[in-house]
């Protein structure tokens, strides 16, 4: 590449980085903040299942706030008071199945590749949600990070 100097530059690859919950969510958000301000993207992954149970879920991080984030998460809108250490799933109300709860989107007509033009609310609960920090602290597995290429350093 050329810089119009003279001089050549070697565009600097995107990169990924994973960061465990053992780093705290204190330290990983400061890290993803710093990855979205550069425009970068981020994927969270959180236990989903409450207390005795596996399973995690991957949703996408939009923006980081003072109390938490925004993401976008396909499967519908967890609860705002869910907590991994409590028994419970995070897309079911207390007491109820995640299919009876109204909190995973309900998708309809699937064969018809035309829905997206008659998309209903039931199909966007998961769309611009916001996750407290005290929410994600409680049930976060890893944080995926990725950061845009820059433009790189001189070459001779």
């Amino acid at each position: 590449m050329h810089d119009g100097s003279g001089t050549h530059t070697k565009a600097a690859k995107p990169t990924t980085e994973r960061i465990d919950a053992s780093v705290g969510w204190t330290r990983a958000k400061v890290t993803l903040r710093e990855v979205l301000d550069e425009g970068g993207a981020a994927m969270l992954s959180i236990r989903h299942k409450g207390a005795g149970k596996s399973g995690t879920h991957i949703v996408a991080v939009q923006a980081v706030e003072a109390d938490g984030l925004t993401i976008d998460d396909p499967y519908g809108k967890a609860r705002s008071d869910y907590s991994a250490a409590s028994r419970g799933d995070a897309y079911a109300n207390p007491g109820s199945t995640r299919a009876a709860s109204g909190l995973r989107n309900q998708v309809q007509g699937l064969d018809d590749w035309k829905r997206t033009a008659t998309v209903t609310a039931e199909e966007t609960r998961g769309e611009f949600s916001h996750w407290s920090d005290q929410m994600v602290r409680d049930s976060w597995t890893y944080l995926s990070l990725f950061r845009r290429g820059g433009s790189g350093q001189p070459t001779p």
